[in-house]
């Protein structure tokens, strides 16, 4: 987690990264030489999983008009491209980026314990 500044002044916006234990990911944790694969799961897996990069919440609160550009940009992960992708230039991969979904189901069962979708 990340605190960035609301762009009027009054506080901080907490940036999160979201990463689930998915069979994916798990591969690419044991299998050193593909760690370095993990953001770009992490950022494809938004609109299945709901994960996100501090990047995909940057995009959020920038585009909502909570955060100013200069702190975009000073906070980024990669403050080059997130300027790119303000401009319009995505890659292939981010076509197909939706807004996160929840992986959980409204209802809880009686031990109280979130049901997956």
């Amino acid at each position: 987690m990340r605190l960035i500044p609301i762009s009027d002044g009054t506080g901080r916006l907490p940036l999160t990264e979201i990463m689930l234990s998915t069979g994916y990911i798990r591969k690419l944790i044991v299998d050193a030489k593909r760690t370095l694969e993990i953001p770009t799961a992490i950022k494809e897996g938004a609109a299945h999983y709901g994960m996100q990069t501090f990047d995909q919440a940057l995009h959020k609160y920038y585009s909502q008009g909570k955060v100013s550009y200069k702190d975009a940009i000073a906070y980024a992960s990669n403050p080059d491209d997130f300027a790119l992708e303000q401009d319009g230039v995505i890659s292939s991969s981010d076509s197909g980026v939706t807004e996160p979904q929840s992986i959980y189901s409204e209802e809880e069962d009686a031990s109280g314990e979130i049901d997956l979708k």
